[in-house]
């Protein structure tokens, strides 16, 4: 008689499978869980990628004498000691170029980046331009008519003159350039002549503002003569025994010397007559005046009766300012293959800690040498 087949696993059996399934559990656990960190490390190398790529990035504009962003897919760097870095896109690179022309790509598998700056207006002096100006005048008063002022031979005349320093605003409007340096051309005086003789001009440095006579013990900058022969000759009126004196036209006393004059500081013109004839000039009004004086010989300058009116030509040396529009922030976006973005923003310090417009440095400028 045979037994029935038994049916079900042994004790024995069971533990047995439990504990080869205890283990194949913490297998698979322990498989999965280093491919999840790996592939969180692989994410990470990636982020820091970025991340790196945009510090570089940031640190160089954040500490650069200067940069421009010509376009999106172009960065120009100018560091402190002029040199020049620029990043610069090549197909998916983003490739760095450094000054002494070594070059690489920091990034790589880019899908798109670019490039953003924001900017503001900046004042600099491009050097100086010398234009044409008037260095000093005086005009004829209102409603005045002209008497005839006569020096003879020993008498002299002395008009004050200053140049401006102000050149007013030439490029950019509400800004003023600076005159450096007047150069004399010519000056213009209502002269006529009497007779034979010489007229002899000289330029000293005046007593003060508004002082017409030289300064005492002083050489003359510069002097010059014009013969008496080649002045036009006034004209007088008698009209009921009253004789009216009419002036010739403004006549420029010859060719002046080229002469270099400081701006804000006053000079006296000193004429004088040399000869057996008469220098005839207009003179207008009879209010005393300081900066317009005369003197017979070698004595005391006085002040005149009325206005000579005069114009005292010059070429002026003057700065040229220009408005420059300079980068103060760049903003960098990279954005990799598999969508992610990635941003990074930095200012330029020598330009947002700047707040004067005239302290600010221009893109492709090196700072001044010691």
């Amino acid at each position: 008689m045979h037994k029935a087949s038994r049916a079900g696993f042994t004790l024995v059996e069971v533990l047995l499978a439990a504990t080869m399934g205890a283990l194949l559990l913490a297998a698979a656990a322990s498989s999965s869980g280093s491919f999840a960190e790996t592939v969180a490390h692989l994410k990470a190398d990636d982020t820091d990628k970025y991340e790196s790529a945009l510090a570089r990035i940031d640190r160089d504009v954040r500490y650069a004498w200067s940069v421009d962003v010509p376009s999106r897919d172009r960065l120009l760097v100018t560091g402190p000691d002029g040199l020049l870095t620029q990043y610069h896109q090549v197909g998916s690179d983003l490739i760095v170029t450094r000054p002494d022309g070594s070059s690489g790509a920091i990034m790589t598998g880019l899908a798109s980046f670019g490039f953003n700056a924001d900017t503001q207006q900046r004042l600099r002096t491009v050097g100086s331009t010398t234009v044409a100006g008037l260095m000093g005048s005086l005009a004829a008063p209102g409603g005045s008519s002209a008497a005839l002022l006569q020096l003879s031979g020993g008498n002299s005349l002395a008009l004050s003159f200053m140049g401006s320093s102000n050149a007013g605003a030439r490029s950019v409007a509400g800004t003023n350039d600076r005159i450096s340096q007047w150069r004399l051309t010519s000056i213009e005086l209502p002269l006529a002549a009497v007779g034979l003789g010489t007229v002899n001009f000289a330029i000293y440095p005046s007593s003060g503002p508004g002082r017409g006579d030289p300064r005492s013990g002083a050489s003359a900058l510069a002097s010059w003569s014009l013969d008496l022969a080649a002045l036009p000759l006034g004209s007088f009126t008698i009209r009921g025994g009253h004789v009216t004196y009419t002036p010739p036209g403004t006549l420029t006393a010859a060719a002046v010397p080229a002469l270099a004059l400081e701006p804000g500081v006053a000079y006296s013109l000193v004429v004088n007559f040399v000869g057996a004839g008469n220098l005839n000039l207009s003179v207008y009004g009879s209010t005393s005046r300081k900066d317009e004086v005369s003197r017979n010989g070698g004595g005391s300058w006085s002040a005149l009766a009325g206005a000579i009116p005069f114009i005292v030509h010059g070429d002026a040396t003057c700065t040229t300012t220009t408005a420059t529009s300079v980068t103060t922030q760049v903003r960098t976006t990279l954005q990799s293959g598999g969508g992610d973005s990635h941003v990074g923003s930095a200012c330029v310090f020598s330009q947002v800690l700047a707040p004067d417009p005239w302290l600010g440095v221009v893109p492709g400028e090196a700072p001044a040498g010691p």
